[in-house]
């Protein structure tokens, strides 16, 4: 994950369909399936998920990608810090657990932890791969995925927020 991620681009998401284990033709490309472009590696650590709808204000869906790419070290903190052990007082770049005991502590602190950008750019943890591959959140959503009239994210829009106040709101079910 990174800056320098080779995972930053929507070509090399393309590359990465896994034609085998979807039981395709060798050959087939990722936007004939309805899947958008997505990170479709068995090993992958985040979903990264580029939905074919939605242009970016600014730059390109390659641009979104990169901007995107640090939370691969940032989501998979959010959600596990509390379950796995050996990281509970490990400085972290994101802050070390502070007064943490035994008791009540091996569970997540999340379900899962997401962030999405003006061009329809997620980033999701825990990879659905967990639940078998091959699944993608492509395969859940499906390419055409428009999140703008969502109830979490319509308050935030630029045309209903012209003031840009901070909007905090309970979470939601993952999709």
């Amino acid at each position: 994950g990174g800056l320098n991620s080779p995972m930053n681009s929507v070509e090399a998401l393309t590359q990465t369909l896994d034609w085998e284990a979807r039981e395709l033709e060798n050959g087939t490309v990722m936007e004939t399936l309805g899947i958008g472009y997505t990170d479709d590696r068995s090993d992958r650590h985040v979903e990264r998920f580029v939905s074919v709808v939605n242009e970016p204000l600014v730059g390109t869906k390659d641009d979104d990608l990169r901007l995107l790419e640090p939370a691969v070290n940032i989501l998979p903190w959010l959600v596990d810090r509390r379950s796995i052990k050996t990281n509970w007082w490990l400085p972290h770049q994101n802050g070390q657990l502070l007064n943490f005991t035994e008791e009540g502590s091996s569970q997540q602190a999340y379900q899962a932890a997401w962030v999405l950008s003006w061009a329809e750019v997620t980033y999701y943890y825990p990879p659905l791969r967990v639940f078998g591959h091959p699944l993608t959140l492509g395969d859940v959503v499906s390419g055409l995925q428009n999140t703008r009239d969502a109830p979490f994210v319509e308050p935030n829009l630029p045309e209903n927020n012209p003031k840009r106040v901070a909007i905090y709101s309970k979470p939601y079910a993952d999709v």
